[in-house]
């Protein structure tokens, strides 16, 4: 995860990873985002759905992509945490950087 950013009103997060290609093909993925909260900290992990069988060679090129998600509650002052690095996460708010 390289950053988040949170929309007005605290409550939807958009993350942007580094993954494979948008799309419905062989080597394309699509994510989506599993949350635990704490009162203090809010653990984000990343899960990939890879399209096609998985037996096609694909580019080992990373491609940023972001995915949307809703808190239960607002972030307020907790901490946004990657779930599997177990680091910060950087939060921005305003316009997210592409």
């Amino acid at each position: 995860m390289d950053w988040a950013f949170l929309h007005p009103g605290g409550r939807a997060l958009t993350v942007r990873v580094t993954g494979a290609p948008a799309g419905h093909g062989p080597g394309t993925a699509d994510y989506s985002l599993r949350l635990a909260s704490s009162a203090t900290a809010v653990a984000i992990s990343v899960t990939e759905h890879p399209h096609g069988s998985g037996n096609v060679a694909c580019p080992a090129i990373g491609y940023r992509r972001q995915v949307t998600t809703m808190l239960p509650g607002p972030l307020g002052a907790r901490v946004a945490v990657d779930a599997v690095s177990r680091t910060a996460v950087p939060v921005t708010t305003g316009n997210p950087a592409r």
